[in-house]
């Protein structure tokens, strides 16, 4: 299971899709961007596949969406990563269990 946090148009997501995931939560908050993921995601055939989230990662005691990741996945500005990075990492299952994040610099 992989959390695409700030999926915007959910190349992330469905990039982990096309090279094996089993299904992706994509989590965006802005509304334009979810319509363009779900277009994305349709067109790739992946609805059965994707499960498309307007809000922040599920809460572990959130027992509608588990909390349990086995990657999670971001491309969001670095003072957003680093100010939810306790979420996520709360979202992961504790092993094994891997994360990528992009556009943080040295320092950050």
């Amino acid at each position: 299971r992989v959390l695409d946090f700030g999926a915007g148009t959910g190349i992330l997501g469905l990039a982990a899709l096309a090279l094996g995931a089993m299904n992706v939560v994509m989590v965006e908050i802005d509304k334009r961007s979810m319509e363009v993921a779900a277009d994305n995601v349709a067109r790739n055939g992946y609805e059965a596949k994707v499960e498309l989230v307007q809000k922040l990662p599920p809460e572990p005691t959130d027992s509608s969406s588990p909390a349990v990741f086995e990657v999670v996945v971001c491309n969001i500005p670095s003072n957003t990563l680093v100010s939810l990075m306790d979420q996520l990492v709360a979202a992961l299952v504790r092993s094994p269990a891997a994360g990528t994040e992009a556009g943080v610099e040295a320092g950050e």
